[in-house]
């Protein structure tokens, strides 16, 4: 993590009720303790002071390793496996919105043509059916991992009944 020294963040594992504080020392901080679940979900929170003093909060799995926070890429996390699988999902999901959003504003727009909004609903269209199928991409090529039934629980609101009986068939 990058910020100014004594900046201060927070683990919160909200199912076990715990917070843990330390302190950001030379870009770093250290959170030690057994892990007693099957890959917990906690949140990272951090309050960065100086120019640009903001608060954030990202979603981190807890797993053996030294896992990375960059807070100045949209909290990207990395180093330990199930983290790296899921920021690789949410960059694909953050270029899917771009996309999806660009599209969006043509439709709304009010000086967008009525061609350019029949083109840019039907990439629309496109696009909400090609979003399940990331999803369902990636769930199935990480089937073995601890985030494949955390996913699947998720998102399975997006599935049809085939998508889902392939995915809960390959997991293991």
């Amino acid at each position: 993590a990058q910020g100014a020294n004594g900046d201060t963040i927070l683990l919160q594992n909200r199912k076990a009720n715990t917070t843990q504080i330390d302190l950001l020392k030379d870009g770093k901080f250290t959170f030690e303790g057994t892990v007693q679940d099957t890959l917990p979900t906690c949140y990272i929170s951090y309050h960065f002071s100086g120019n640009g003093a903001r608060l954030m909060s990202t979603r981190l799995l807890l797993e053996p390793g030294e896992i990375k926070v960059d807070v100045d890429n949209d909290a990207r996390i990395s180093g330990a496996p199930c983290n790296e699988a899921i920021s690789t999902l949410y960059d694909s999901i953050k270029v899917f919105v771009a996309s999806n959003n660009q599209y969006e504003k043509i439709v709304r727009s009010a000086t967008s043509t009525d061609e350019e909004k029949k083109n840019a609903q039907a990439k629309l269209d496109e696009l909400k059916k090609q979003y399940p199928q990331i999803i369902r991409y990636f769930v199935l090529k990480n089937s073995t991992s601890p985030v494949a039934p955390m996913l699947l629980a998720q998102f399975a609101s997006i599935f049809d009944e085939a998508a889902l009986k392939e995915i809960i068939a390959a997991l293991p």
